[in-house]
């Protein structure tokens, strides 16, 4: 893309971001429009007004495989369903482009309801919520690329350090002295089941802006084992298949509902 439909993008981004949160993040793309250079950008809009996106980044390679960061990702309806309209586009996007092989992936969450989407979306991944679990060599190794790469463009106070259980102590803490979307115990969004909350609520601490790191694998069979997610995507009726529309460089789908909800990296 060239410079001004690269700025139009960010743009939209901004705005979106802004009408979640009340101000623009000082972060990544938000900040420095080149952090858009690997970037693949998912964009929800219902009647031409932009209501979600998610910012996936291709962040390096792990045995011949890529590996990308589920990225930030923002949606300003209050309907059921736009998270996990606008992964699952942009996984499937990857997943085709990588011609249908499995790619790793890390994810960077504070919130209960982001945390057990991700662990039920996708395979092995670690931490899952689960009593007693440990990572493989690859959720380590993973973790490394996460840190060399995407991380840098987060502006942060002090370089990340994430520990054994994947829990990096305030993360969200800016070099502005703000902590990035400032949530509580009791506003951050939740999952429907309590494992994933109590599992968030128990190993981070919301005031310091502790965040968790994911590693896991994405298999095109993780993108079809809900075929009611897929019908959000592809919505027509007796259970058809049919896209609704789709921008040349930032797909766009229709609107459908999900809770107003925000990742912050």
């Amino acid at each position: 893309m060239g410079p001004e439909p690269l700025s139009k993008l960010q743009h939209r981004l901004k705005q979106i971001a802004r009408k979640r949160v009340g101000y623009t993040p000082n972060y990544s793309f938000f900040k420095d429009i080149r952090s858009l250079d690997n970037k693949v950008v998912t964009i929800c809009s219902r009647e031409d007004v932009d209501t979600g996106f998610n910012a996936m980044a291709t962040i390096g390679v792990y045995n011949n495989r890529p590996v990308i960061h589920l990225g930030a990702v923002f949606s300003i309806s209050e309907n059921r369903g736009d998270m996990q309209l606008l992964y699952v586009w942009s996984c499937l996007f990857m997943v085709t482009l990588n011609r249908f092989r499995k790619i790793y992936f890390t994810s960077l969450t504070h919130t209960p309801k982001i945390f057990g989407a991700v662990a039920n979306a996708f395979s092995n991944v670690f931490p899952s919520g689960v009593p007693d679990e440990s990572p493989s060599r690859f959720h380590k190794d993973v973790r490394e690329i996460l840190i060399q790469t995407y991380v840098t463009e987060c502006n942060l106070k002090n370089r990340p350090e994430i520990d054994d259980n994947f829990i990096s102590k305030g993360f969200r803490a800016l070099k502005d002295g703000t902590i990035l979307f400032p949530d509580t115990r009791e506003s951050v969004p939740k999952h429907r089941l309590e494992t994933f909350n109590r599992y968030c609520l128990n190993n981070l601490d919301y005031s310091r802006g502790d965040e968790v790191l994911q590693v896991g694998i994405i298999k095109i069979s993780n993108l079809f084992k809900n075929i009611r997610t897929l019908t959000k995507i592809f919505p027509s009726a007796h259970g058809r298949f049919s896209a609704r529309r789709r921008e040349p460089t930032h797909p766009g789908t229709r609107q459908h509902k999900g809770d107003a909800i925000h990742q912050g990296f």
